[in-house]
Protein backbone atom coordinates (compact mmCIF):
# COMPACT_ATOMS: atom_id res chain seq x y z
CA UNK A 1 0.00 0.00 0.00
CA UNK A 2 1.13 3.67 -0.02
CA UNK A 3 3.11 4.59 2.47
CA UNK A 4 1.71 7.32 4.38
CA UNK A 5 4.37 8.36 7.27
CA UNK A 6 8.11 7.66 8.09
CA UNK A 7 9.12 8.45 11.80
CA UNK A 8 12.02 7.58 13.85
CA UNK A 9 11.93 5.63 16.61
CA UNK A 10 13.85 6.70 19.79
CA UNK A 11 15.38 3.58 20.89
CA UNK A 12 19.12 3.02 22.49
CA UNK A 13 20.23 5.43 19.61
CA UNK A 14 22.60 2.31 18.54
CA UNK A 15 20.96 1.79 15.41
CA UNK A 16 18.10 3.78 13.12
CA UNK A 17 15.04 2.40 13.85
CA UNK A 18 11.96 3.52 11.96
CA UNK A 19 7.33 3.86 11.86
CA UNK A 20 6.53 3.41 8.52
CA UNK A 21 2.67 3.35 7.99
CA UNK A 22 0.42 2.65 5.57
CA UNK A 23 -2.98 3.95 3.45
CA UNK A 24 -4.28 0.29 3.72
CA UNK A 25 -1.78 -1.71 5.73
CA UNK A 26 -0.87 -2.59 9.38
CA UNK A 27 2.34 -0.24 10.51
CA UNK A 28 5.67 -1.75 10.82
CA UNK A 29 8.85 -1.29 12.17
CA UNK A 30 12.07 -1.42 10.02
CA UNK A 31 15.54 -1.38 11.89
CA UNK A 32 18.88 -0.74 9.89
CA UNK A 33 22.16 -2.63 10.80
CA UNK A 34 26.02 -2.61 10.01
CA UNK A 35 25.98 -6.16 10.20
CA UNK A 36 23.99 -8.42 7.62
CA UNK A 37 24.66 -11.26 9.75
CA UNK A 38 23.88 -9.56 13.14
CA UNK A 39 20.91 -8.38 11.56
CA UNK A 40 19.97 -12.20 10.00
CA UNK A 41 20.46 -13.38 14.01
CA UNK A 42 18.24 -11.32 15.30
CA UNK A 43 15.65 -11.98 12.66
CA UNK A 44 16.12 -16.14 13.54
CA UNK A 45 16.18 -15.37 16.83
CA UNK A 46 12.83 -13.37 16.99
CA UNK A 47 11.50 -16.23 14.57
CA UNK A 48 11.97 -18.53 17.74
CA UNK A 49 10.83 -16.58 19.97
CA UNK A 50 7.68 -16.16 18.68
CA UNK A 51 6.86 -19.63 17.67
CA UNK A 52 8.33 -21.38 20.56
CA UNK A 53 7.26 -19.02 23.54
CA UNK A 54 4.84 -17.12 24.62
CA UNK A 55 7.08 -14.09 25.09
CA UNK A 56 5.67 -11.11 23.45
CA UNK A 57 7.94 -10.77 20.58
CA UNK A 58 7.59 -9.21 17.42
CA UNK A 59 7.92 -11.77 14.69
CA UNK A 60 10.08 -10.74 11.56
CA UNK A 61 8.07 -9.62 8.51
CA UNK A 62 11.32 -10.20 6.76
CA UNK A 63 15.14 -9.08 6.59
CA UNK A 64 17.82 -8.63 3.74
CA UNK A 65 21.27 -7.00 2.54
CA UNK A 66 20.74 -3.48 2.85
CA UNK A 67 19.93 -2.22 -0.95
CA UNK A 68 22.92 0.53 -0.47
CA UNK A 69 25.50 -0.42 1.08
CA UNK A 70 26.77 -3.02 3.73
CA UNK A 71 24.98 -3.40 6.53
CA UNK A 72 21.01 -5.31 6.28
CA UNK A 73 17.82 -4.55 7.60
CA UNK A 74 14.94 -6.56 9.64
CA UNK A 75 11.01 -5.53 9.66
CA UNK A 76 8.31 -6.46 11.98
CA UNK A 77 5.01 -5.43 13.37
CA UNK A 78 4.81 -2.00 14.96
CA UNK A 79 2.88 -3.02 18.48
CA UNK A 80 1.12 -0.13 20.43
CA UNK A 81 2.02 0.51 23.94
CA UNK A 82 3.79 2.63 26.31
CA UNK A 83 7.32 2.38 27.66
CA UNK A 84 7.52 0.65 30.74
CA UNK A 85 10.63 1.79 31.92
CA UNK A 86 8.60 4.72 32.45
CA UNK A 87 5.54 3.26 33.68
CA UNK A 88 6.64 1.48 36.01
CA UNK A 89 6.80 3.42 39.29
CA UNK A 90 3.13 4.71 38.18
CA UNK A 91 1.73 0.98 38.72
CA UNK A 92 0.35 -0.20 42.35
CA UNK A 93 2.60 -2.29 44.05
CA UNK A 94 0.42 -5.54 43.38
CA UNK A 95 1.06 -4.63 39.77
CA UNK A 96 4.28 -4.12 39.63
CA UNK A 97 4.99 -7.62 41.38
CA UNK A 98 2.95 -8.96 38.63
CA UNK A 99 4.98 -7.62 35.81
CA UNK A 100 8.05 -8.68 37.45
CA UNK A 101 6.60 -12.32 37.76
CA UNK A 102 5.99 -12.08 33.79
CA UNK A 103 9.31 -10.77 32.71
CA UNK A 104 10.27 -14.00 35.31
CA UNK A 105 8.49 -16.27 33.66
CA UNK A 106 9.30 -15.38 30.07
CA UNK A 107 13.17 -15.19 31.10
CA UNK A 108 12.39 -19.17 32.09
CA UNK A 109 10.67 -19.69 28.70
CA UNK A 110 13.17 -18.44 27.02
CA UNK A 111 16.30 -20.18 28.56
CA UNK A 112 13.83 -23.36 28.33
CA UNK A 113 13.74 -22.67 24.94
CA UNK A 114 17.01 -22.45 23.51
CA UNK A 115 20.38 -24.36 24.83
CA UNK A 116 23.70 -24.35 22.84
CA UNK A 117 27.01 -26.32 22.81
CA UNK A 118 29.19 -23.26 23.89
CA UNK A 119 29.25 -19.96 25.62
CA UNK A 120 29.59 -16.61 23.70
CA UNK A 121 27.63 -14.82 20.84
CA UNK A 122 25.03 -16.40 18.59
CA UNK A 123 25.01 -16.28 14.97
CA UNK A 124 23.25 -18.43 11.99
CA UNK A 125 24.97 -21.40 10.83
CA UNK A 126 23.88 -23.94 8.40
CA UNK A 127 20.50 -22.23 9.21
CA UNK A 128 20.20 -22.93 12.43
CA UNK A 129 20.98 -20.23 15.64
CA UNK A 130 24.45 -21.17 17.35
CA UNK A 131 26.68 -20.33 19.46
CA UNK A 132 29.47 -19.05 17.11
CA UNK A 133 32.74 -18.17 19.32
CA UNK A 134 34.59 -16.76 17.12
CA UNK A 135 38.01 -15.82 19.69
CA UNK A 136 39.02 -18.97 20.52
CA UNK A 137 38.66 -22.48 19.53
CA UNK A 138 35.76 -24.96 21.49
CA UNK A 139 36.86 -26.15 24.87
CA UNK A 140 36.28 -29.88 25.76
CA UNK A 141 36.33 -29.16 29.18
CA UNK A 142 33.08 -27.13 29.73
CA UNK A 143 34.03 -26.13 33.31
CA UNK A 144 37.26 -24.43 32.18
CA UNK A 145 35.41 -22.44 29.16
CA UNK A 146 32.47 -21.46 31.45
CA UNK A 147 35.24 -20.01 33.75
CA UNK A 148 37.25 -18.40 31.90
CA UNK A 149 33.83 -17.02 29.37
CA UNK A 150 32.44 -14.90 32.67
CA UNK A 151 35.05 -14.15 34.20
CA UNK A 152 36.64 -12.40 31.22
CA UNK A 153 33.52 -11.14 30.55
CA UNK A 154 33.71 -9.57 34.11
CA UNK A 155 36.98 -8.38 33.78
CA UNK A 156 36.03 -6.25 30.80
CA UNK A 157 33.12 -4.53 32.63
CA UNK A 158 35.35 -4.10 35.46
CA UNK A 159 38.24 -2.50 33.75
CA UNK A 160 34.94 -0.16 32.37
CA UNK A 161 33.83 1.48 35.66
CA UNK A 162 35.56 4.67 36.39
CA UNK A 163 37.80 5.55 39.10
CA UNK A 164 35.17 6.37 41.74
CA UNK A 165 34.17 2.07 41.85
CA UNK A 166 38.49 1.21 42.05
CA UNK A 167 38.41 -0.50 45.62
CA UNK A 168 35.67 -2.28 45.24
CA UNK A 169 36.33 -3.12 41.48
CA UNK A 170 40.06 -4.36 42.50
CA UNK A 171 38.27 -6.91 45.18
CA UNK A 172 35.96 -7.87 42.41
CA UNK A 173 38.59 -9.15 40.08
CA UNK A 174 39.96 -10.83 43.46
CA UNK A 175 36.96 -13.00 43.57
CA UNK A 176 36.74 -13.65 39.91
CA UNK A 177 40.13 -14.47 39.58
CA UNK A 178 39.35 -17.07 43.06
CA UNK A 179 36.48 -18.78 41.66
CA UNK A 180 36.13 -22.11 40.49
CA UNK A 181 32.20 -23.48 39.21
CA UNK A 182 31.81 -26.62 40.69
CA UNK A 183 29.95 -27.74 37.06
CA UNK A 184 29.19 -25.75 34.24
CA UNK A 185 25.65 -24.84 33.24
CA UNK A 186 24.03 -25.39 30.17
CA UNK A 187 24.99 -22.44 27.61
CA UNK A 188 21.21 -20.94 27.16
CA UNK A 189 20.26 -17.80 26.12
CA UNK A 190 21.15 -14.88 27.46
CA UNK A 191 19.59 -12.01 26.12
CA UNK A 192 21.87 -9.41 27.65
CA UNK A 193 19.28 -6.20 27.44
CA UNK A 194 16.14 -7.87 28.40
CA UNK A 195 14.39 -4.97 30.44
CA UNK A 196 11.89 -2.85 31.38
CA UNK A 197 13.06 -0.27 28.84
CA UNK A 198 13.19 -2.55 26.31
CA UNK A 199 9.11 -3.80 27.07
CA UNK A 200 5.89 -2.09 26.02
CA UNK A 201 2.81 -2.08 28.40
CA UNK A 202 -0.65 -1.98 27.19
CA UNK A 203 -2.59 -1.02 29.91
CA UNK A 204 -0.78 -3.46 32.65
CA UNK A 205 0.06 -6.29 30.39
CA UNK A 206 3.37 -6.59 28.63
CA UNK A 207 2.47 -6.23 24.76
CA UNK A 208 5.89 -6.28 23.38
CA UNK A 209 9.54 -7.32 24.88
CA UNK A 210 11.70 -5.42 21.49
CA UNK A 211 15.40 -5.39 21.05
CA UNK A 212 17.21 -8.56 20.62
CA UNK A 213 20.15 -7.16 19.18
CA UNK A 214 23.81 -9.03 19.61
CA UNK A 215 22.12 -12.24 21.38
CA UNK A 216 24.38 -14.26 23.67
CA UNK A 217 24.72 -17.88 25.33
CA UNK A 218 25.57 -18.32 28.53
CA UNK A 219 24.87 -19.99 31.99
CA UNK A 220 21.13 -19.19 32.91
CA UNK A 221 22.35 -17.93 36.48
CA UNK A 222 24.01 -14.81 34.44
CA UNK A 223 20.27 -13.94 32.68
CA UNK A 224 18.69 -14.51 36.13
CA UNK A 225 21.74 -12.16 38.02
CA UNK A 226 21.29 -9.30 35.43
CA UNK A 227 17.51 -9.32 34.44
CA UNK A 228 16.20 -8.93 38.37
CA UNK A 229 18.90 -6.02 39.02
CA UNK A 230 17.31 -3.73 36.48
CA UNK A 231 14.30 -5.18 37.33
CA UNK A 232 13.59 -5.68 41.40
CA UNK A 233 16.34 -3.23 42.07
CA UNK A 234 16.10 -0.82 39.94
CA UNK A 235 13.24 1.52 40.62
CA UNK A 236 11.63 1.06 44.31
CA UNK A 237 14.21 0.46 46.30
CA UNK A 238 11.60 -0.38 49.44
CA UNK A 239 9.93 -3.29 47.33
CA UNK A 240 12.94 -5.27 45.58
CA UNK A 241 12.67 -8.28 47.98
CA UNK A 242 9.16 -8.63 47.08
CA UNK A 243 9.93 -7.93 43.26
CA UNK A 244 12.62 -10.30 43.55
CA UNK A 245 10.57 -13.15 44.73
CA UNK A 246 7.74 -12.25 42.54
CA UNK A 247 10.17 -12.53 39.25
CA UNK A 248 11.77 -15.79 41.00
CA UNK A 249 8.18 -17.44 41.11
CA UNK A 250 7.58 -16.33 37.44
CA UNK A 251 10.93 -17.66 36.57
CA UNK A 252 9.99 -21.05 38.30
CA UNK A 253 6.51 -21.76 36.02
CA UNK A 254 8.69 -22.18 33.09
CA UNK A 255 11.64 -23.79 34.55
CA UNK A 256 13.43 -24.71 38.03
CA UNK A 257 15.78 -21.50 39.01
CA UNK A 258 18.90 -21.94 38.80
CA UNK A 259 21.66 -20.89 41.32
CA UNK A 260 23.22 -17.62 41.51
CA UNK A 261 25.97 -16.63 43.40
CA UNK A 262 27.98 -14.17 44.19
CA UNK A 263 30.32 -14.00 40.90
CA UNK A 264 26.73 -13.86 38.78
CA UNK A 265 25.95 -10.92 40.85
CA UNK A 266 29.35 -9.21 40.20
CA UNK A 267 29.31 -9.66 36.79
CA UNK A 268 25.69 -8.58 36.26
CA UNK A 269 26.30 -5.54 37.81
CA UNK A 270 29.57 -4.58 36.56
CA UNK A 271 27.34 -4.99 33.32
CA UNK A 272 24.81 -2.51 34.03
CA UNK A 273 27.02 -0.13 35.81
CA UNK A 274 28.38 2.00 32.93
CA UNK A 275 26.93 1.91 29.32
CA UNK A 276 28.96 0.93 25.72
CA UNK A 277 30.63 4.10 25.75
CA UNK A 278 31.28 4.02 30.06
CA UNK A 279 28.76 6.33 30.73
CA UNK A 280 27.26 5.42 34.14
CA UNK A 281 23.83 4.50 34.07
CA UNK A 282 21.28 6.24 36.26
CA UNK A 283 18.78 4.05 38.06
CA UNK A 284 15.13 5.01 39.37
CA UNK A 285 12.22 6.85 37.30
CA UNK A 286 12.79 9.95 36.65
CA UNK A 287 16.29 9.20 36.82
CA UNK A 288 19.07 9.85 39.42
CA UNK A 289 21.69 12.23 38.97
CA UNK A 290 25.44 11.09 38.32
CA UNK A 291 26.67 10.88 42.04
CA UNK A 292 23.53 9.24 43.35
CA UNK A 293 23.87 6.47 40.51
CA UNK A 294 27.77 5.99 41.48
CA UNK A 295 26.96 5.13 45.05
CA UNK A 296 23.87 2.94 43.70
CA UNK A 297 26.35 0.79 41.66
CA UNK A 298 28.24 0.72 44.52
CA UNK A 299 26.47 -0.38 47.24
CA UNK A 300 25.21 -3.40 45.33
CA UNK A 301 28.86 -4.43 43.93
CA UNK A 302 29.51 -4.35 47.01
CA UNK A 303 27.41 -6.29 48.57
CA UNK A 304 28.26 -9.08 45.97
CA UNK A 305 32.01 -9.01 46.58
CA UNK A 306 32.14 -8.56 50.41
Amino acid sequence: GWVTGVDPIAAGGRRPILAVRFADADPIVVRRGDDAAAVETEAELLATVASETTVPAPAPLGWGPSPDGPGGWLATPLVAGDDLHERFVAFDPPARRDLAAAFGRFLGELHAAFRFDEYGPLGVDAGELRAVNRSQPARSDRTAAWRDWITARGRERLDRLPAAFADVADAARGRLDAWTPETAPTPRLFPWDFRPGNALVAGDTIAAVVDWEAPLAAGAALSVAKTEYLLADWFVPDEADGLRRAFRDGYREARPLPTVDDVHRIVAIAETAVDSHGVVTNPRYPPVGRDEAVRFHRRHLQDAVY
